[in-house]
């Protein structure tokens, strides 16, 4: 076997030794970025759980704010029904206002004072009248 021979065998050798040494230097990288990914999970496993924990809140909120609004329509129709019988109340509050006003006038149109007469005397004393009935009503 010549140089040429050795020579062949020894770029074989060479090629391989390479490829075996790139792949060995990939798998040596990507645990490196496997173990880098596990660690950013990690850091980031809080942050999910924040996210998680505004999200629920979010939707608990929400259900709330639907509750309310469901109860404010109701208060709203409940009113609505209301209002000819608040229309009626202030009708009658005004003709009381007025009947007021027209009593307070009258009542303003009176003399301060009235003389009344004077008492002549006091009546006697009055006695019970006697009574010699007799009834049952006791029972006796």
């Amino acid at each position: 076997m010549g140089n040429e021979a050795r020579r062949g065998l020894h770029v074989g050798v060479l090629i391989g030794v390479s490829t075996a040494a790139y792949a060995a230097t990939l798998a040596g990288v990507t645990t490196a970025e496997s173990t880098a990914d596990r660690a950013l999970i990690a850091a980031r496993d809080p942050i999910a759980e924040a996210v998680a924990a505004v999200a629920s809140d979010y939707d608990a909120l929400e259900r709330r704010l639907g509750a309310a609004s469901d109860h404010y329509s109701r208060i709203a129709s409940d009113y609505a029904g209301l209002r000819p019988a608040i229309d009626d109340l202030e009708a009658t509050l005004d003709t009381l206002a007025a009947t007021t006003r027209r009593v307070g006038a009258s009542v303003a149109q009176l003399p301060a004072r009235v003389a009344l007469p004077a008492a002549r005397s006091a009546p006697g004393r009055a006695t019970a009248p006697t009574t010699h009935a007799v009834t049952r009503a006791s029972g006796v």
